[in-house]
């Protein structure tokens, strides 16, 4: 069984601006706040190599899994605390009024 690959960070690429448009094989959510985006691996300058076809990045803090099924990524979007250290350390944050 093939496992998902965990990067901690992407490399900076170019934000999306308005009028510009994401790959098509980009598809984009928000969850728990956050945008959640999938898109393959080629299209952010990445290695194939290094994980799979396909790139899982929380938006909010570039964190990124890389797998080579679609699906069983795309499965784990909604669980982002699960893959984003950012996100997971947020979840922990209680704030006392």
């Amino acid at each position: 069984m093939h496992e998902l690959v965990y990067l901690s960070h992407k490399p900076e690429r170019e934000q999306q601006t308005e009028g510009k448009k994401m790959a098509q094989t980009a598809r984009s959510k928000k969850v728990d706040g956050v945008t959640v985006s999938i898109c393959l691996t080629e299209e952010e300058g990445l290695d194939v190599n290094d994980g799979g076809k396909w790139l899982l990045i929380c938006e909010a803090h570039s964190s990124i899994v890389q797998d080579s099924n679609y699906r069983r990524l795309w499965a784990n979007a909604d669980e982002v605390s699960d893959w984003c250290e950012e996100c997971r350390i947020n979840d922990r944050v209680t704030v006392s009024a």
